[in-house]
């Protein structure tokens, strides 16, 4: 019997200090066609389960709020508050009529209408990223879609088009970002990286080779509602001694593999280890649908401490028979640009295609998330820099029924987890990836098990305390 195990872990604490179960619920999918294919965390208003066919709001005590039914090809997320949700209909076809549904947390519902004919007067090019806040839906489209031609990306340009819930007023703003000076086969047109219920942010990068290392530079802006720029930030740094940075796919969170695909036909639990990359429109940990596109290092913003995270993956050689030595970095900057800190880690790893993720915890601390040929790791460190590189040495996480392994088990510092631990136990004995346990917080003291098992279609939730 194949059993999935969701470890939904709702504040910063660890598996020991949870007591006995609480309290337990069930539902039953009708078919193995039916999956759980994301969850979202509400804040101190519980979570929201969304499945193949419906909705599903809990609140912190494990009560059934409100479910409601969804079609499975819909794009759906939270706005930026985790007060409401959007189900949209035809996400990312921009020659199709798309459908925005809002659902409040009692099950009320407001909708708006996007034309085939108004995407028309739009743009000709492509969705970028569609975000939203209290009474916004926003996407941002590029004009021509030009961004990736390796010279017509400095003249192509950035649209912002939202709508008001409140009164269906539309609007469509051509942003004034800054022209692309760098070379522009080196630089990357701007994207999206995250958003709050005041503002949005975009960022673009450009690396180059240098005398025995390599030069990044980042420019980061921080825009209103109304399109204008309120801040602007400007990174730039050297890695010494490196080959050349490795192209690295964005994966937020591994929660992000329950993300329903614009154009997806099904999801599965196990397709968790197989993060899809392409130029389609996808879920993101940061309550958005972004494009999703490969960079040389990616950035991650702390909107609410004006913080950017700056981390990626290095080749150390140019040689083939030494290309696995690599190492990761990560630097943390203030927004007026000043470094706070930066770490490194040596690992020797094959010629893969990288996932990279960074998760801000409530307390600051962070994790830096790396994935590749189906395998996981996980580093934490505290809001000053220190790397936490052996959670299992340190006996701060323990096994519990020595089935459920939390994410945080896994990590130990290296890409393959050390030899005659539970975590490489565990890989040992799970090639097919057969239990797949993710956690993520959000403000409370109360943890969510969620185990699915496949042969019986059947769904537990489990709810225990601090």
């Amino acid at each position: 019997m194949k059993k999935i195990i969701i470890a939904l872990i709702l504040l910063n604490t660890v598996a020991s200090s949870l007591k006995a179960q609480d309290k337990k619920v069930s539902f039953q999918f009708p078919d193995r066609w039916h999956r759980i294919m994301d969850v979202f965390p509400m804040g101190n208003d519980g979570f929201l389960l969304r499945t193949s066919q419906k909705i599903k709001y809990y609140d912190m005590n494990l009560n059934l709020k409100m479910e409601k039914s969804i079609i499975s090809k819909n794009a759906v997320f939270p706005n930026a508050s985790g007060s409401k949700l959007f189900d949209i209909k035809n996400l990312g076809h921009l020659k199709k009529e798309s459908v925005i549904t809002q659902i409040n947390l009692d099950g009320t519902t407001k909708e708006v209408v996007i034309k085939k004919g108004k995407w028309k007067t739009i743009s000709e090019g492509h969705i970028k990223a569609a975000f939203g806040n209290d009474s916004l839906i926003c996407y941002l489209v590029t004009k021509n879609g030009e961004e990736w031609h390796s010279t017509k990306k400095v003249d192509e340009e950035m649209i912002f088009y939202k709508v008001n819930f409140n009164n269906s007023a539309d609007k469509k703003v051509t942003l004034k970002l800054p022209r692309i000076k760098t070379d522009p086969k080196k630089t990357s047109f701007w994207s999206y990286e995250t958003h709050n219920e005041e503002a949005f942010y975009l960022s673009s990068t450009y690396t180059e080779k240098v005398v025995n290392g390599v030069r990044v530079n980042i420019n980061v802006i921080k825009l209103n509602y109304n399109g204008d720029i309120l801040k602007e930030s400007t990174i730039s740094f050297d890695r010494d001694n490196v080959s050349k940075l490795n192209a690295t796919h964005s994966s937020s969170h591994l929660n992000d593999s329950f993300r329903p695909e614009a154009t997806h036909s099904s999801s599965h639990l196990n397709d968790s280890f197989r993060p899809e990359v392409s130029s389609r429109v996808k879920g993101r940990r940061s309550h958005a649908y972004v494009s999703s596109s490969s960079s040389d290092c990616q950035i991650k913003i702390d909107e609410k401490k004006e913080l950017i995270y700056v981390f990626g993956l290095e080749q150390h050689s140019s040689n083939i028979k030494e290309n696995d030595q690599r190492s990761y970095f990560i630097k943390k900057y203030n927004f007026n640009g000043k470094l706070i800190w930066e770490n490194n880690v040596d690992m020797k790893i094959g010629r893969h295609t990288f996932f990279v993720g960074l998760e801000i915890e409530k307390n600051q601390n962070i994790k830096l998330e790396f994935y590749a040929n189906k395998n996981m790791t996980v580093w934490a460190y505290t809001k000053d820099g220190e790397l936490i590189s052996d959670y299992l040495k340190k006996g701060k996480i323990k096994l519990i029924d020595s089935k459920v392994i939390l994410k945080e088990s896994i990590i130990s510092g290296n890409y393959i987890p050390k030899n005659n631990s539970p975590a490489a136990k565990y890989f040992k004995n799970c090639k097919s990836r057969e239990h797949i346990y993710m956690s993520f917080k959000i403000e409370n003291n109360k943890s969510i098990f969620l185990e699915y098992n496949d042969e019986n279609f059947n769904v537990d939730m489990s709810l225990y305390t601090e």
